[in-house]
């Protein structure tokens, strides 16, 4: 085995891809995260969102034709929390079922955008990481007090609405 293949080999063990697309109602939904064995290994959305493990707040809950829009997809609407708000959208964590971890995106006027999910196993290598559809903003969903948070935090590239959310604005 030449050296390209055996690093070709390291690299597919070492890292795997988790990819979820979901169409709802024509609205945008997808995600990628990478993951990688790391220093904050999760076991439940409740790693990811701590906030998850306190009763959910009127501001937690989506807005109702955003409920409307996602709930068919699955996700635990009593799991819903509040991560952050920008000028152009609303993002909510979610978990769906036991294994996976959810971005909503809702308007300011209530609609649900878009919503990008991955799996809660090797969660701690990536995070979530989506963009709006017409790649406006980006949101990153990482490990609280990881290395992601850490680095994602630089100022002028990305604004923490929570220890563990970052958003930023993109070029068109």
């Amino acid at each position: 085995m030449d050296l390209l293949s055996l690093g070709a080999e390291v690299m597919h063990r070492k890292w795997k891809i988790a990819v979820t697309v979901v169409a709802v109602a024509g609205v945008s939904v997808a995600a990628v995260a990478a993951t990688s064995p790391s220093e904050n290994a999760v076991e439940k959305a409740l790693d990811i969102v701590p906030a998850m493990g306190v009763q959910q707040q009127v501001s937690d809950r989506l807005p109702e034709a955003a409920s409307k829009t996602f709930s068919p997809t699955g996700i635990d609407l009593a799991s819903v929390r509040l991560v952050g708000k920008t000028t152009n959208a609303q993002y909510f964590a979610a978990a769906m079922g036991t294994d996976q971890i959810c971005i909503v995106t809702a308007g300011h006027d209530g609609s649900g955008q878009m919503m990008g999910c991955t799996f809660v196993k090797g969660f701690e290598g990536y995070g979530l990481r989506v963009a709006n559809p017409d790649k406006s903003e980006e949101a990153w969903l990482v490990v609280p007090g990881s290395t992601q948070a850490a680095a994602a935090s630089d100022p002028g590239k990305w604004d923490a609405t929570a220890s563990n959310f970052l958003v930023k604005e993109t070029s068109r």
